[in-house]
C-alpha cells in the first residue's frame, strides 16, 4: 500500500464498532485499550487541550493514525481528500509534502492481520476490505450513506496504479539485484571493468502521473541477458537453462510453486508478489 491509500472509511461506521481499518487495541480482558490521539476517535480542543469525542476520525486524523502517528497534535496537516478521479494527483502531492507518503505498516492498519501466515497479510485484507465494500452495496443501513459508486471508481484506479508503481519497483530492484555483488554479479565487462551487463530496452512508462520517481522504469530483456556470454555461466549456476527461463523464474518470482528452477524466493518477495495478485484478482468494481 503506498501513498494513494487516500480513503477514510471510519465515516461508515461508529468509532465503537470498526473493525476493519484502524480498530481499537484491545487489553488482556478484551476491552478497549482508548488512548486520546492513538485511537480512531474524533479530537477537539477544549481550554488548550485535546479531547476525544464520539465522532469518527476527520480526514487528517486519519491519514496520521495509518502512518502510526499521533492525532493529538497543536496543528493537524493541511490536508483534504480527493473529490474526484482527476483530484488524485493533488491529494497524493498533499501526503508527499507532509510526509505521509511511503509505505504503510500493516500492523498499524489492523493489529489482527498480524495473526496467522505473516506473507498473507495484504491478501486478507485485500480480502476484507472487498467484504466490505460488498456490504456497503448490499446493506441498506450502510447505503445510507449515499451513493458510493464514484469512491468505488476512485478505489478502482488507486489500486491499478499502486500495481503499476509495485511492478514498476520490482524491475528497478531486479536490475540492481542482478547486477550487486552479493545478488548475481552481472557486471563484469569484457574489458574487466564493472557496470551492469543486465540488458534493458527502452524506458517504460507507469502511466501514473505526478512527479513519482519511478514514473519510468526500464525492462530488462531476459534473453538477451542470458545470451551474453559473460552472463551465461552465471545463470546457467542458478539452474537456470535458458532466456526464456530465465525470464519465467523472474516473473513468477515471488509465487509459492513456480514453473520453473532458480533461486528460491524471499519472505519479502513471496509477499510483494501476494500483494500484487491480490489487487489485480480482487477489482474493487468487479467483486461488488
Amino acid at each position: 500500500m503506498t501513498k494513494f491509500s487516500v480513503f477514510q472509511y471510519s465515516q461508515l461506521e461508529g468509532y465503537d464498532k470498526q473493525k476493519l481499518i484502524l480498530p481499537f487495541h484491545l487489553k488482556n480482558d478484551g476491552t478497549p485499550l482508548v488512548s486520546a490521539g492513538r485511537d480512531n476517535r474524533h479530537l477537539i480542543t477544549i481550554s488548550g487541550s485535546k479531547t476525544s469525542t464520539n465522532y469518527p476520525l476527520e480526514y487528517p486524523e486519519f491519514m496520521l493514525r495509518l502512518g502510526g502517528k499521533n492525532t493529538a497534535v497543536a496543528t493537524l496537516p493541511d490536508i483534504t481528500p480527493p473529490d474526484s478521479e482527476d483530484d488524485l494527483v493533488r491529494a497524493e502531492q498533499e501526503l508527499t509534502d507532509n510526509h505521509l507518503d511511503g509505505l504503510i505498516k500493516m500492523k498499524e492498519v489492523n493489529p489482527f492481520l498480524k495473526t496467522g501466515d505473516s506473507s498473507q497479510i495484504h491478501t486478507r485484507f485485500i480480502e476484507k476490505v472487498t467484504v466490505k465494500v460488498d456490504s456497503i452495496r448490499d446493506d441498506a443501513d450502510e447505503s445510507s450513506i449515499g451513493d458510493v459508486s464514484e469512491r468505488l471508481g476512485r478505489a478502482d484506479m488507486i489500486s491499478q496504479r499502486m500495481i503499476s508503481l509495485r511492478k514498476a519497483s520490482t524491475i528497478n530492484w531486479m536490475i540492481k539485484y542482478l547486477t550487486r555483488d552479493d545478488g548475481w554479479n552481472l557486471q563484469t565487462t569484457d574489458d574487466g571493468t564493472t557496470r551492469t551487463t543486465v540488458a534493458t530496452v527502452d524506458d517504460t512508462d507507469t502511466g501514473v502521473p505526478g512527479e513519482d520517481e519511478i514514473s519510468k522504469y526500464q525492462s530488462i530483456d531476459f534473453p538477451a541477458t542470458f545470451a551474453d556470454p559473460l552472463n551465461t555461466k552465471k545463470i546457467q549456476g542458478k539452474n537456470i537453462e535458458s532466456g526464456v527461463d530465465f525470464q519465467t523464474w523472474a516473473n513468477e518470482l515471488g509465487e509459492v510453486l513456480p514453473s520453473t528452477k532458480g533461486p528460491a524466493a524471499s519472505d519479502s518477495s513471496v509477499s510483494h508478489w501476494q500483494e500484487i495478485v491480490a489487487w489485480e484478482d480482487k477489482s474493487w468494481i468487479d467483486e461488488c
